[in-house]
């Protein structure tokens, strides 16, 4: 859906002109007007007019911000699928980037969800996943393909019951630009135990002496 473009009228009323000249771009003016305002707003002669309904805003470069301002923009970011919109933020004419959102179409269905976890779990329980900000911006311009940049970074987690001593877990997309940080718990026991062949579609759990049927719990950062 293309954006949309409201006529207006910028150099009426003009001193010299018979206001009945005027009249037809004065009525368009008020028209636009009153199609600017119901643009994510709520109408005129109703309860609520004027508040916001929603914010809509197409992908665009990093805008110019003074000293003591701070905006709000979309742009394209790095996601499972490329030149995804998310949301940034800049301040104080830096010229920095602050990516506060990492969209996942594929992988909506587990954003910040625990759903997998009830009942027993199996060798590989993916629990969900959020994001965290940070990671390479990408370098092309709005609406580009995006070929470089790493976007923000994804926390996943989930649990799993061991097969014994060596336990692999497969992530449930891909980490291909690194993985940073990965932590494991077991539910009980004493066991010394690690994470061991990190890669980026997954990792090996390890316990030396560890039985099978044993639960722990995984929590990884990387993107």
């Amino acid at each position: 859906m293309g954006l949309p473009t409201i006529p207006f009228n910028s150099g009426i009323p003009f001193a010299p002109n018979d206001p009945s000249a005027d009249q037809p771009l004065m009525l368009q003016n008020n028209i636009s007007d009153a199609a600017m305002w119901v643009t994510d707003h709520i109408a005129f002669n109703v309860s609520g007019s004027g508040y916001h309904q929603q914010v809509r805003m197409p992908q665009e470069t990093i805008p110019p911000v003074i000293k003591n301002f701070g905006g709000l923009y979309v742009n394209a970011a790095l996601a499972i699928v490329k030149s995804a919109s998310n949301l940034f933020f800049t301040n104080d004419g830096f010229g920095d980037e602050y990516q506060l959102t990492r969209t996942n179409h594929t992988n909506y269905a587990t954003f910040g969800t625990y759903t997998n976890y009830p009942g027993s779990p199996t060798v590989n329980q993916f629990g969900g996943w959020t994001f965290l900000p940070g990671g390479t911006l990408p370098t092309v311009p709005a609406f580009g393909t995006i070929t470089s940049g790493t976007g923000a970074l994804f926390l996943l987690y989930g649990t799993a019951l061991s097969v014994g001593s060596s336990t692999p877990v497969t992530w449930p997309f891909l980490l291909p630009n690194g993985v940073f940080s990965i932590t494991t718990t077991l539910q009980s026991g004493s066991n010394t135990y690690g994470a061991i062949s990190i890669g980026a579609s997954g990792f090996t759990f390890s316990s030396t002496g560890l039985a099978a049927g044993v639960r722990f719990y995984w929590q990884a950062i990387g993107n």
